[in-house]
């Protein structure tokens, strides 16, 4: 049996065409701007490669398994984006693994940058959202029966506080007919 040990490492901007790599190799895209925060969640092991173990023998190699990316928008909020697990790994808890190591990291970041944990936020598909309910998001529902652009600004502005700039991402991306939801960080 093949065992693997995993940490979530920082990607520094200097090291992230791995990263964009990472996320092409699984059909996936991503741009990432110099303000972006990036963390990969690193396997270190023996690959299973179902050949003849002489011949990796002693070959142990730092892969990604799973990378998110976090946006900070103009208000000094933050955005969680491109959550990825790598295809050949999914269903094995990493997803978990990296979120779990990212809620400390997160909270001291917040603390740092002077704002509070309740001003980041993510935009789950909506088959995900309990998934990130379990790390620390809450789901703020919203009745789609009702939701004109107008009543999704004044509620989400009234019940959250939020900025013009976090609401009009959201409705940019539910205007393209994504089915996501509207989370926002709850762990106090």
């Amino acid at each position: 049996m093949i065992e693997h040990t995993y940490q979530v490492v920082s990607v520094s901007f200097l090291d992230r065409q791995r990263l964009v790599s990472f996320y092409k190799s699984n059909r996936e895209k991503i741009k990432i701007h110099k303000s972006d925060l990036c963390y990969v969640l690193e396997g270190k092991g023996l690959e299973e490669t179902g050949l003849d173990d002489t011949v990796f023998e002693n070959t142990e190699r730092h892969q990604i398994r799973a990378a998110v990316k976090f946006t900070k928008l103009p208000d000094g909020s933050w955005l969680l984006r491109n959550m990825l697990v790598a295809q050949a790994h999914r269903q094995q808890g990493l997803g978990h693994r990296l979120l779990t190591g990212l809620a400390e990291q997160m909270s001291v970041l917040a603390k740092q940058d002077g704002i509070t944990e309740s001003r980041l936020y993510c935009f789950p598909w909506s088959n995900l959202t309990d998934f990130y309910c379990q790390h620390g998001f809450c789901e703020h529902r919203i009745d789609d029966s009702t939701s004109t652009a107008a009543n999704l600004t004044s509620t989400l502005s009234a019940e959250l506080s939020l900025s013009s700039e976090v609401i009009a991402r959201f409705k940019a991306y539910r205007k393209r007919g994504l089915d996501i939801r509207f989370c926002y960080w709850g762990r106090s």
